[in-house]
């Protein structure tokens, strides 16, 4: 019961901490609309020049994202300390991160890499096709959240807050998982939730407004979502885990 309460009372002030720091997102955002107006343009200009720019646009759009996501506790944290947190800074410490991370971007590819050579020896095994059981395996999207999720919930906070190493954060993200699993639950079903909220909108009817655009609607509600809960599981962290920390080191 006492979780619960503090579950909704953390919520609170993720929400609260969401609509104080709304310029973060809107950043995020604007990343997304770029990508977003990018990838629906990209089919016109694909025999043209111009597709050269556009690709290298799209690269540093990934780039910054990428580093921004990774970024965001850290970002909150300064802000929570009054300290200025202007958009170069971000611009900034986002390409920064991203270069520290390649290291997890290179264990991501591995894992495919894996997953392929698995792929191989069950398709092999039940006289299947190879790439059909890759497909299966790789775009199956809860597999993918299920795997992970233990590397990906608390590694921005040890890697941008605490400023470890990326195997330290990797590390320490699987062990705070397991160890704050009623927390981690409750944002695995979250994150589920929204991961499987296109396909309540797929076909949606709208009047005036085209799929893309639902999708596109869908992808800045998503983000927000995002936004707050990664604000909620730093306000957890700060309260119940490094809190108990300082205490222990007393």
């Amino acid at each position: 019961m006492k979780f619960i309460k503090d579950l909704l009372l953390l919520s609170k002030r993720a929400f609260y901490c969401s609509y104080k720091n709304l310029d973060l997102y809107v950043f995020q955002s604007v990343l997304f609309v770029l990508q977003f107006f990018i990838f629906t343009t990209t089919v016109q200009f694909e025999k043209s020049p111009i597709i050269i720019p556009i690709t290298l646009i799209q690269i540093v759009i990934v780039i910054l994202s990428t580093g921004f996501m990774y970024s965001i506790p850290y970002f909150i944290t300064l802000r929570q300390k009054n300290e200025l947190v202007s958009f170069p800074f971000v611009i900034q410490v986002s390409f920064r991160n991203f270069i520290r991370s390649l290291f997890l971007i290179f264990l991501y590819l591995l894992f495919f890499v894996v997953l392929g050579l698995v792929s191989l020896v069950f398709a092999y095994l039940f006289s299947m096709h190879w790439e059909s059981v890759f497909t299966l395996f790789s775009q199956d999207a809860l597999i993918m959240l299920i795997v992970f999720f233990p590397i990906s919930t608390f590694f921005p906070i040890y890697f941008s807050v605490e400023k470890k190493s990326v195997s330290q954060s990797v590390k320490q993200s699987i062990i705070t998982v397991a160890k704050e699993w009623r927390l981690s639950l409750v944002v695995l079903v979250m994150y589920t939730l929204i991961l499987f909220a296109p396909q309540l909108v797929q076909g949606m009817n709208i009047p005036g407004m085209k799929e893309e655009y639902i999708q596109f609607v869908y992808g800045v509600i998503r983000d927000y979502f995002y936004f707050v809960i990664q604000i909620a599981i730093l306000l957890y962290y700060q309260k119940f885990i490094r809190s108990s920390k300082v205490q222990l080191t007393k």
